[in-house]
């Protein structure tokens, strides 16, 4: 994975973390997670694809190394994908994922434009 594509989803979790109540590195975590944590493992695949979601089609970073990256298969994120894009058909969900791809994009190139 590029170093851009690494800050991608980094920004990308970031920005969902913040967004839903969650640490960064929690979005991120590997998928074992201990039974009855809080946040539950569900929520934390969620989020988790949603960052992803976010990373490949907000910030275009390529489906296999985002699935690397969080360590999920591609068919797994593809299906997490699929559920995020079928919960946009919801007006309220869809005006919600905008505002995160914004927010991703305007971090991500505060980000790189700062690197530079």
């Amino acid at each position: 994975m590029t170093p851009a594509s690494t800050m991608a989803l980094q920004v990308a979790a970031e920005v969902v973390a913040e967004a839903h109540g969650y640490a960064a590195d929690a979005v991120l975590a590997p998928e074992r997670v201990p039974a009855g944590s809080v946040p539950t493992r569900r929520e934390l695949r969620g989020k988790r694809h949603l960052a992803a979601y976010l990373a490949n089609v907000g910030l275009g970073v390529p489906l296999a190394h985002v699935a690397s990256a969080v360590g999920i298969d591609r068919a797994a994120i593809r299906r997490g994908f699929h559920r995020i894009e079928d919960g946009r058909e919801d007006g309220r969900a869809d005006r919600h994922l905008t505002r995160l791809e914004r927010r991703a994009q305007q971090r991500f190139r505060q980000v790189m434009g700062a690197a530079a």
